[in-house]
């Protein structure tokens, strides 16, 4: 999984739009938008958000959340923190953060995220298939923010739970869970068909399952054999040789 599908979700982390009091006049349509009622407050949220330089952006947004540790927008805060940490290349901090917001907020999909992914990669496999499948049941909930039309938050939602179905399924492939390797790999490819990275894994999934799911193993390693190439390619064919050899 390359790094760039956990930037991609940090980029999903629009700055969250906030209204300063007062509010909207009665009669004016409702909006989602948090009203931050102290202009002291409201004037150091939006010069933290504010800054291009992600380094003083990080610096801005810790300062506001000490000062302000109850503020209304302080999950969103947290979110715009997450995606400067990552600008700046700091892992640590992203999922320092992640635990952060999931402190005060347990659903949100963008921390789960971001520890499903991290915990992938360090191969904290329990850990990683518990936040993804948590992500999973948390998404359909994510509330669209105001200003994202449909289209792009469908989008949105489509690419974080491919990434968590991802997650999911090759964590449980390596603690040899092979249904629901099976079923959210399947989900993954279904998201992603022509992402090697899933398709692989989901036939070592079907084949090396008791007894093995020829039929299916079979189709993915020939699919993933026709999205490899060089080295990888030849690998997977003779591997996909052989088990057909068996087969039959």
């Amino acid at each position: 999984m390359k790094m760039s599908a956990l930037a991609i979700v940090l980029a999903l982390v629009a700055v969250a739009p906030v209204a300063a009091a007062p509010q909207a006049q009665p009669g004016a349509s409702a909006s989602q938008a948090p009203v931050i009622k102290d202009p002291a407050e409201y004037n150091a949220y939006m010069a933290a958000i504010q800054e291009k330089d992600p380094t003083a952006e990080i610096s801005a947004l810790e300062s506001f959340l000490v000062q302000f540790p109850n503020s209304v927008v302080k999950v969103d805060a947290l979110e715009t923190l997450m995606g400067a940490y990552q600008k700046t290349g700091n892992a640590a901090k992203v999922g320092e953060t992640a635990n952060r917001l999931l402190a005060i907020a347990p659903d949100n999909v963008r921390a789960l995220v971001v520890l499903a992914y991290t915990e992938r990669a360090a191969q904290k496999w329990p850990d990683a298939l518990q936040h993804a499948t948590h992500g999973l049941d948390a998404l359909p909930k994510l509330a669209k923010p105001d200003g994202v039309q449909d289209a792009d938050f469908e989008k949105q939602k489509a690419q974080m739970g491919n990434l968590l179905n991802s997650v999911a399924g090759f964590s449980a492939l390596q603690m040899k869970n092979l249904p629901d390797a099976q079923k959210y790999l399947r989900a993954a490819v279904v998201g992603d068909p022509n992402n090697l990275e899933n398709v692989y894994p989901l036939a070592l999934a079907y084949l090396t399952a008791t007894p093995p799911d020829y039929v299916n193993g079979l189709f993915f390693i020939a699919r993933a054999a026709d999205l490899a190439s060089g080295a990888g390619q030849a690998q997977i064919q003779a591997y996909g040789k052989s088990v057909y050899t068996k087969y039959h």
